[in-house]
C-alpha cells in the first residue's frame, strides 16, 4: 500500500503500544467598500518588515490575521490568529494549527485544516489580505497579471476525494470569468451544492473583484474549494507576468456587503408565507398557491416563500428516498391496484414502537397522519411531476415487518443509479415546484433567514426576518405563515436546553447545516408548546471528526460508488475509522461504560422490538478502544469490511489485505486530534476525560468475558470479543449523529453521531 505524501511526518507508533480511537453516531452592494486592508501598509523598521491585518467572515463571525514580512525575502515572520467566535473543537483547533503552518513555512499558502473547512478558508483568505499589504504596500492595487486564463485545483464538498478544477480569465486589473467543469467526473464536489455556489457565489466574487466576499449559505464548503482554487489561479496570472504571488492579496481584500446599520427595514405583506424551502416547504408553497388561485378566480397570487440558504431543498436535496403508505393512484398505475402494505398492520407497528411500559410516548395522530394521508401526498407530488423508483422489499423495510422509512414504498434506491443521480433529480423536481408558484406570482427571497415569529393578539400575522449576505432586515405580514425550517441540530445551545442531559453536545451532521432552530425558538419564545423534547435526536451514521488526509487515492476502474456518484476510490485516511469500528473494539460513552454490541453497531432493524444503529445509545461522542494485539492483527491480516459508514468514509480499504500502514495512520491520527495514546487504562482514561475507575472496571469485566468467547453483557460473537491487553494505549476522536468511541491496549479515537 502506499505512503503518505512527501513532506508529513512518518513517525510510527511503537510496537506493544495501546490504542484508542474515539467514534461517533453527527449580494453583492455595488457601492460596496474595502475593509481590513492594512494597519500601516509598509512598516518603516530597520528590518524592513512590513506589518498588515486583516480579516475575513469565519464559521462564528469575524476572523483576523495580524501578520509581519519580509518585503526583501518575502517570508513571513509573525503571525497572530485571532477568531474568539470559531467552534471550540472545529475553528478553535485549526487556528493554531493555521499559525504553526505559517510560521514554520514562512508563508501564508498553507493547506486547510481538516474538519474546519470554514474557519480555514476565512484565515487564507485574511491572511493572503495582509500579506499583500505587508509586502506591497499602496502599490498592492496596481499589480498587474498577464492576461489570460489559469486553472488550479482545490479540495471541495463534502467528499473531498477529488479536487475542484477552476479556471480564471484574467486581464491585466481584473478578474473577467470563473470557471468549473460541468462533468461531475472531472470534480468531487456534490453537484446540487456545486451549482449554488456556481450561481451565487461566482458573481459574487466577479462583481466585487474579490474572493474575500461572503459565502453562500448552505453551500460553504464548495464556495471554500472555489475560493482557493481560483486563488492559486490568480497567483499563477501574476507569476506569468513576474509579480510576486503576493500581490494575489489585491484579490482577497474583504468587500463588506452589508446595508448601513441604520438602514430601515423593509416591509412586505402577502396573503401566505412559506418559512423553510425543504421538499415540504417546496410543497406547501406550490400547494397554497393552488389554493389561493382557487378562490382568486386563477389570478396571480400573493405569496412569499424564503429560505436561509441560497438554493431550494434544504437537506433533502441530498436525499432520494420517500415513505408513504398505499398512494391510491401510484398503486393503480404501478401495482395493478394493489395495496403494498397492511396499512392497520403498519399502524400497530408504529404504535407498538412509540410504547415504552405500557406509556405511549408518540403522538398517535401524528401516526395516523403519516398512515392515512402520506399516500395522497405522493399521490399530489406524483400529479405534478414528481417521479418516484422501484420499491424496494428487501429486508428491514416496512414490507419486511420493519419501519425503516426510507427503504419503504415510492423509492428510487431499488434503481440503477448512483445517489448523486436521484440528487440532481430531486432538485430538479424541488425546482419545478417553485418555478410554477413563482410563474403564477409567488416571490422567492433565499439567503434570507427568518427569525422572528410576529404576534398580534393570539394570532400569527408574519415574521421578521434578514438577508444573511447584507444584513437587511424585513418585516413580512402574511393572513397565513407556514413553517418549514427543520430541527436544531447545529445549534448546540438549543440541544443543551431541550435534550434530555445524555444527549446533549455538538453532534456532527450530515447535511447542509441549515437547521439552526431559530424559528424554533421563535416560536417557543411565541408560546408554542412541546412535546417529549427531551428524546434523543434522529441518528443513523457515525464516524471519526473528520478525516486525517494524509494519504492519497486510487482509483478502482470498474465500478462507481453509489453515494458519490464517481469511480469508487481507496485510501489509507480510512484506516483510523476502520480501527475505531472493527468488531474486536470496545465503545464506551462518556461515563466509560459499553452501550451496544461492537460488531452490531449501524444496521437497519428487523422488528419493532430491535434499535436500528444502536451506536445512538452512545449519545453525541463516544470512545471506541482497542489493543495493540487487535492492530497488529489488522496489519498483518487487514480489515474484514471495507467500509464502515456510508458517509464517513473517503471510500473504501482492501478486504483482508495486510495494511502495514496501520500505526503510521493512528500517528497521524493522534497528531490531527483523532486518536489519543496512553500506558494503562488509567491514562488513557485521564486523556478523554472518563473517570478512571469506571473505564478499568469496563475493560475488565469485558477481558473476563472474552477469555472465555463470551459477551454476557451485549452478546458480542465470540469470533469478535478479543481480551484488551493494556501495555499501551492511544485515542482517535471520531464524530457522527450519535456515537464516539476509545481503542485499548491501548489506542482510543473520539466518534460523534
Amino acid at each position: 500500500m502506499s505512503k503518505s505524501s512527501e513532506g508529513v511526518s512518518r513517525r510510527s507508533f511503537l510496537k506493544g503500544a495501546s490504542i484508542g480511537i474515539i467514534g461517533a453516531g453527527a449580494l453583492a452592494n455595488g457601492a460596496a467598500s474595502l475593509v481590513g486592508c492594512a494597519s500601516g501598509s509598509q512598516s518603516t523598521e530597520a528590518k524592513g518588515k512590513g506589518k498588515a491585518s486583516a480579516t475575513a467572515k469565519g464559521y462564528g463571525g469575524e476572523v483576523t490575521v495580524d501578520l509581519v514580512a519580509d518585503p526583501k525575502e518575502g517570508t513571513v515572520t509573525e503571525v497572530s490568529i485571532s477568531g474568539d467566535l470559531e467552534t471550540p473543537q472545529k475553528g478553535g483547533r485549526a487556528i493554531p494549527l493555521l499559525e504553526q503552518a505559517m510560521l514554520e513555512s514562512g508563508s501564508v499558502f498553507v493547506d486547510g485544516i481538516s474538519g474546519a473547512t470554514t474557519t480555514s478558508s476565512a484565515v487564507l483568505a485574511a491572511a493572503s489580505a495582509a500579506y499583500g499589504v505587508a509586502m506591497k504596500g499602496d502599490g498592492l492595487k496596481a499589480q498587474k497579471m498577464k492576461p489570460g486564463s489559469y486553472t488550479a485545483t482545490a479540495k471541495s464538498g463534502y467528499w473531498r476525494i477529488k479536487d475542484l478544477p477552476v479556471t480564471v480569465t484574467v486581464n491585466e486589473d481584473a478578474i473577467l470569468k470563473i470557471e468549473t467543469p460541468e462533468d461531475r467526473f472531472e470534480h468531487g464536489d456534490t453537484e446540487v451544492i456545486l451549482q449554488s455556489a456556481k450561481e451565487k457565489f461566482i458573481p459574487r466574487i466577479i462583481e466585487n473583484q474579490s474572493l474575500n466576499v461572503d459565502v453562500v449559505s448552505g453551500a460553504t464548503q464548495s464556495c471554500a474549494g472555489i475560493r482557493a482554487a481560483a486563488r492559486a489561479a490568480l497567483r499563477q496570472a501574476f507569476e506569468a507576468n513576474e509579480v510576486d504571488p503576493s500581490a494575489v492579496g489585491k484579490f482577497d481584500q474583504k468587500v463588506d456587503l452589508a446595508v448601513k446599520s441604520d438602514a430601515p427595514a423593509e416591509e412586505l405583506e402577502a396573503d401566505v408565507l412559506v418559512v423553510g424551502l425543504g421538499t415540504g416547504g417546496c410543497i406547501a408553497t406550490l400547494n397554497a398557491c393552488e389554493k389561493l388561485q382557487e378562490r382568486n378566480g386563477k389570478k396571480l397570487v400573493s405569496l412569499i416563500a424564503i429560505d436561509r440558504a441560497g438554493k431550494i431543498g434544504g437537506k433533502s436535496a441530498l436525499t432520494h428516498e420517500t415513505l408513504a403508505v398505499n398512494p391510491p393512484e401510484y398503486m393503480k398505475t404501478h401495482n395493478n391496484g394493489q395495496e403494498y402494505i397492511d396499512k392497520e398492520d403498519f399502524r400497530s407497528r408504529w404504535t407498538q414502537f412509540c410504547t415504552t411500559d405500557g406509556q405511549m410516548l408518540g403522538k398517535q395522530e401524528c401516526i395516523d397522519v403519516m398512515v392515512d394521508q402520506s399516500g395522497e401526498t405522493v399521490d399530489w407530488m406524483y400529479a405534478h411531476g414528481w417521479r418516484f423508483g422501484t420499491v424496494s422489499k428487501g429486508a428491514g423495510t416496512a414490507l419486511s415487518g420493519g419501519l425503516t422509512g426510507f427503504n419503504s414504498v415510492c423509492t428510487s434506491r431499488a434503481d440503477a443509479g448512483s445517489y448523486e443521480d436521484r440528487r440532481k433529480l430531486v432538485g430538479k423536481y424541488q425546482r419545478q415546484l417553485i418555478d410554477q408558484a413563482v410563474a403564477q406570482g409567488a416571490k422567492l427571497m433565499l439567503e434570507t433567514e427568518g427569525y422572528e415569529i410576529i404576534v398580534e393578539g393570539d394570532k400569527v400575522t408574519g415574521v421578521k426576518a434578514r438577508n444573511v449576505v447584507t444584513g437587511q432586515e424585513y418585516v413580512i405580514k402574511a393572513k397565513s405563515v407556514i413553517m418549514n425550517t427543520g430541527g436544531f441540530s447545529t445549534n448546540t445551545a438549543m440541544m443543551n436546553a431541550l435534550l434530555d442531559e445524555p444527549y446533549h453536545g455538538l453532534y456532527k451532521t450530515v447535511g447542509t447545516g441549515m437547521d439552526t432552530g431559530l424559528m424554533v425558538q421563535a416560536a417557543l419564545d411565541a408560546g408554542a408548546g412541546t412535546f417529549n423534547m427531551g428524546m434523543p435526536p434522529i441518528t443513523m451514521h457515525c464516524g471519526t471528526d473528520h478525516w486525517i488526509e494524509r494519504y492519497p487515492f486510487n482509483e478502482f476502474d470498474d465500478h462507481l460508488q453509489s453515494r458519490t456518484g464517481r469511480k469508487e476510490v481507496w485510501s489509507l485516511n480510512n484506516v483510523p475509522l476502520g480501527c475505531a469500528y472493527n468488531k474486536m473494539a470496545i465503545s464506551v460513552n462518556l461515563e466509560g461504560k459499553r452501550f451496544m454490541d461492537e460488531a452490531n453497531y449501524i444496521a437497519f432493524s428487523q422488528s419493532v422490538d430491535e434499535d436500528s444503529f444502536p451506536h445512538w445509545r452512545g449519545c453525541a461522542k463516544y470512545y471506541s478502544i482497542v489493543s495493540d494485539e487487535i492492530l497488529s492483527k489488522l496489519a498483518a491480516e487487514g480489515f474484514a469490511t471495507t467500509t464502515w459508514d456510508g458517509y464517513n468514509n473517503q471510500g473504501t480499504l482492501p478486504k483482508e489485505t495486510p495494511v502495514p500502514e496501520v500505526y503510521e495512520a493512528m500517528d497521524f491520527a493522534v497528531e490531527d486530534g483523532v486518536a489519543f495514546k496512553a500506558d494503562s487504562v488509567e491514562e488513557l482514561a485521564g486523556m478523554i476525560g472518563i473517570d478512571a475507575a469506571a473505564l478499568k472496571a469496563t475493560v475488565d469485566a469485558y477481558n473476563k468475558g472474552a477469555e472465555t468467547g463470551s459477551d454476557a453483557e451485549f452478546g458480542k460473537a465470540p469470533s469478535s470479543c478479543r481480551s484488551l491487553a493494556v501495555r499501551r494505549s492511544t485515542r482517535s476522536r471520531c464524530t457522527t449523529p450519535h456515537s464516539a468511541h476509545a481503542a485499548a491496549s491501548m489506542w482510543t479515537h473520539r466518534c460523534a453521531s
